[in-house]
């Protein structure tokens, strides 16, 4: 039987506190990742997982056994604790009891061309990437993570000043669509050359006089979905360089919509209109 850590002070519950900030998470080159169905997603998505801290007396449920089974024929390290010490780790109210350290890198631009499916092979979401600019809200950045995920987008680029990717309450709202999805931080000028060098037609998001989306051709060459901020939108450095402005067609007396909402409407009727690719 493995010996229970009890203290808030182990070195485990010490880093594992540290990975919910930037510089934790770059001085360890690890990420907090918490819960049953995230470690789960985890698994699933082969991710590397460095080690495993689980509370006995909360860990409970078919799923979790599930997960515990999995980790331990992996041979990942698992550490057990007590309610106290697994509670001054956790960030959650009411954990759960399963919390993992994983291995997560971000990838750069030049290395999407190898998940960017050839047109004719591959349904229209996959020549797609979802490019957020200066998004700073991490449950937008997450929700927006997860719908890109959901409709088969082919990777998420950062533009510019963005909420971190491995941010815990990015990566809980992404629903585990940060293990799926390769992601990308980038500036502007540089996301411009390689959609212009890779041929994607870059689409901005604006709240009027735009394309409407339920009309929009995707081209056959792939695109690039732009979101602003929902403070900010987006610049005219962006829309004036865009290929396409795109709108939803509103017929209510909201003025705009969540970034989050608003990316997953217009993902879905790119989808929805794949027999409209030009």
């Amino acid at each position: 039987m493995r010996q229970l850590i009890d203290s808030p002070h182990n070195k485990h519950v010490r880093q594992f506190r540290a990975l919910a900030t930037k510089k934790g998470r770059a001085k360890y080159g690890l990420v907090q990742v918490e819960g049953v169905r995230l470690v789960q997603e985890a698994l699933a998505a082969g991710v590397d997982i460095a080690w495993v801290a689980i509370c006995p007396y909360r860990l409970k449920g078919f799923r979790a056994r599930q997960v515990l089974d999995e980790i331990q024929q992996r041979n990942v390290p698992v550490l057990s604790m007590t309610q106290r010490a697994f509670t001054a780790m956790s960030d959650t109210i009411g954990p759960q009891g399963i919390a993992a350290a994983c291995r997560l890198t971000q990838r750069r631009l030049d290395d999407l061309a190898s998940v960017l499916a050839p047109p004719k092979a591959a349904a229209a979401g996959r020549r797609l990437v979802l490019a957020l600019y200066e998004l700073r809200d991490p449950g937008n950045m997450g929700t927006m993570i997860r719908t890109a995920n959901a409709f088969g987008c082919a990777a998420v680029v950062a533009i510019g000043e963005c909420v971190d990717f491995f941010n815990p309450k990015v990566v809980r709202a992404s629903a585990g669509g940060v293990f799926h999805l390769p992601l990308v931080s980038s500036t502007w000028d540089e996301f411009r050359a390689w959609a212009a060098q890779n041929e994607i037609t870059v689409l901005a998001a604006v709240t009027s006089g735009g394309v409407p989306c339920t009309q929009l051709a995707l081209p056959a060459g792939g695109g690039a979905l732009v979101m602003g901020s929902e403070a900010h939108g987006l610049p005219d450095v962006v829309l004036t360089a865009a290929d396409i402005t795109v709108t939803i067609p509103m017929a209510g007396a909201a003025e705009s919509l969540n970034a989050a909402v608003a990316a997953g409407i217009i993902l879905y009727e790119i989808n929805k209109g794949s027999d409209r690719v030009k």
